[in-house]
């Protein structure tokens, strides 16, 4: 909560080269100079007599906000909290520290608090981390959904729209451990639903007005790379891309994603915004993948198309 001091306005009627001085408990500030045949030298010693004189200016009759810390939050009903904490863990064998935090969203029709419970101990690598999210309809008192994620972080994914149709995704992160590749989930808020799981932060381009969403990642054996392709509000459409006789392991590198043309971030096929009678196939997207290997032998670039509607898969080529 910010607390902001008490000031008074005195406005200067006589004196052309300063048009109002305001004074305040952090120090005097000066509004507007306008230039005039005076100084600049005597417009501040005039500045500094109103300073001066600022006690004599009657305030009894003005009101001012409560700085009490508490009147903000008794003012309404409470319908949903959040809390943070830190914890140490004593103990003689593994000791350790936990943070919880908290925050609460309001998003179109919906509230969501968002718990991050991350552990750490002494006596192991990496962190135990527990993602909650508390999913309620605006005014209601009973959970319409919870979701919990092996995760340290989440944040709720921007859309185009405040539509019902555009879906509402959470994104649940966690850092890759001892040389394991990040992982990040993709959930829907109204439903709970798990739909999309990713090395990298999900792509996304414009389809006649709404989003479609790209999660890709690594594999194992001759499974090089994952990928998922959808609207986020029905199943998205899974593809595992192989290569034969191939039995290492893959991590993402990097993507690309390119259309017909860009509206800022975004590639775009079709209307960027509001096309709901847009009937324009969605084909036209090329996505380029960099799968890793894991034995040194370099790693593989996928090329991937969108065609009407549809991942195809395209070339396979092995980089050095």
């Amino acid at each position: 909560m910010h607390f902001f001091p008490e000031h008074h306005t005195v406005n200067i009627r006589s004196w052309p080269p300063v048009v109002a001085i305001v004074v305040s408990a952090c120090g005097p500030t000066t509004d507007r100079v306008v230039p005039g045949a005076d100084s600049h030298a005597s417009v501040r010693a005039q500045a500094a007599d109103v300073v001066r004189d600022a006690s004599a200016v009657s305030t009894s009759n003005t009101t001012y906000p409560s700085l009490n810390p508490s009147t903000a939050v008794d003012t309404g009903r409470v319908l949903y909290t959040g809390a943070s904490r830190y914890s140490v863990i004593t103990g003689a064998e593994c000791p350790g520290r936990r943070t919880v935090n908290e925050r609460l969203f309001e998003v179109r029709d919906l509230v969501v608090r968002i718990s991050e419970d991350n552990a750490q101990f002494d006596c192991r690598e990496g962190m135990r981390s527990l993602l909650t999210a508390t999913v309620w309809r605006n005014g209601a008192t009973i959970p319409a959904t919870t979701i919990r994620a092996a995760a340290a972080s989440g944040v709720i994914i921007s859309t185009l729209s405040n539509e019902d149709s555009e879906p509402i995704l959470l994104q649940a992160h966690d850092d890759g451990c001892c040389g394991a590749a990040d992982e990040y989930s993709y959930w829907d808020l109204r439903t709970g639903r798990l739909m999309f799981t990713a090395e990298s932060p999900i792509l996304r381009f414009i389809a006649s007005g709404s989003l479609r969403y790209l999660a890709v990642g690594g594999g194992t054996q001759d499974t090089v790379a994952l990928v998922q392709y959808g609207d986020g509000r029905r199943e998205p459409q899974r593809v595992a891309v192989i290569v034969p006789g191939y039995k290492g392991h893959t991590q993402l590198d990097s993507t690309t994603i390119s259309g017909p043309r860009r509206w800022g971030d975004y590639a775009v096929v079709g209307k960027e915004c509001c096309a709901r009678g847009d009937t324009v196939s969605v084909s036209g997207v090329t996505i380029r993948l960099y799968p890793d290997a894991d034995d040194g032998s370099g790693g593989f670039e996928v090329l991937i198309n969108i065609v009407n509607d549809r991942i195809q898969l395209g070339t396979v080529l092995r980089r050095p």
